[in-house]
């Protein structure tokens, strides 16, 4: 018969991306200390850099081991050197032993954030695998996803793909990547996890508490968020003209990138804000395209 998990829960935000959420992860850093005299414990482990996974990478690949065929991405074999089936086990197995030596005492809430959760973990058998691991440690878990408007989503997202070393025009990243499927995503971790474990928030100011992203979050978990050090903005999206002007310097030197395992050193290059003139607006859809 197993041991009953200690006394204490967790909160962990998986996404989805274009939603805020690093700047809520790094109001969440920002806070760490603050936030620990409130009882809730937030990880703050490396970030993208190598060779010890992120937060980010390592839930998602750990997830992703419940796959017999999973494959990790170019840009994770080449930061996190896990170019082999061995190399990755060994990752995770050191990522979840540091996550282990984060979590809190009883009685305390333990709070992770990664947006590659929501975007990478969504086969039940992954979603299965990470969620016994928490419910092995955690008398309760709650998973926060954050929804956005698709017409706001798509050009986000279209932008982050470019900032990666895509080459896509939008008309060609909207016939390829299409709408975001929340129903499948929502629904799959309702399933298993139990539909009162996944608390789903759309990115409205009408409908998020105060009409702000973090005071909303901070809801959740359970604190005030007046009694920390305001959010920052982080990961601004990129100006149009920035957009373009990226796009064409992959689609000519996008070559180099691949032959010679550049790509880490690529998304180094592309700054994420240039400070550019405010007349060089954000990327939007057309009334076509929306």
């Amino acid at each position: 018969m197993k041991n009953a998990p200690p006394n204490r829960r967790a909160i962990v935000h998986i996404g989805l991306n274009k939603t805020g959420s690093t700047t809520l992860q790094f109001w969440l850093a920002n806070n760490a200390d603050k936030l620990r005299e409130h009882g809730v414990w937030f990880d703050d482990l490396r970030p993208h850099g190598g060779p010890e996974l992120s937060t980010a990478v390592g839930w998602k690949t750990f997830a992703c081991t419940a796959l017999p065929k999973y494959k990790v991405d170019q840009w994770e074999r080449q930061v996190y050197d896990m170019d082999t089936k061995e190399k990755t086990a060994e990752r995770v197995a050191t990522f979840l032993d540091r996550v282990e030596a984060t979590l809190p005492p009883e009685g305390e809430t333990y709070v992770t954030s990664a947006e590659h959760i929501g975007t990478g973990v969504r086969p039940p058998q992954s979603i299965r695998l990470l969620h016994s691991w928490f419910a092995e440690r955690f008398t309760e878990v709650k998973y926060v996803v954050y929804i956005r408007d698709q017409v706001d989503w798509i050009p986000s997202a279209y932008v982050q793909a470019i900032r990666s070393g895509a080459t896509l025009s939008i008309e060609d990243f909207i016939e390829a990547k299409g709408a975001n499927n929340f129903f499948y995503l929502v629904n799959n971790w309702r399933e298993e996890t139990g539909a009162d474990s996944v608390i789903v928030r759309r990115l409205d100011r009408k409908v998020l508490v105060d009409g702000d992203l973090v005071a909303d979050f901070a809801s959740i978990i359970g604190v005030n968020p007046n009694d920390f050090a305001p959010r920052q903005p982080a990961n601004e999206s990129m100006s149009a003209f920035q957009t373009t002007l990226t796009r064409y310097f992959s689609i000519c030197f996008g070559w180099a990138v691949k032959r010679f395992n550049l790509l880490p050193w690529q998304r180094r290059i592309y700054d994420r804000n240039w400070n550019l003139p405010a007349r060089f607006k954000k990327p939007k859809l057309n009334d076509r395209q929306a």
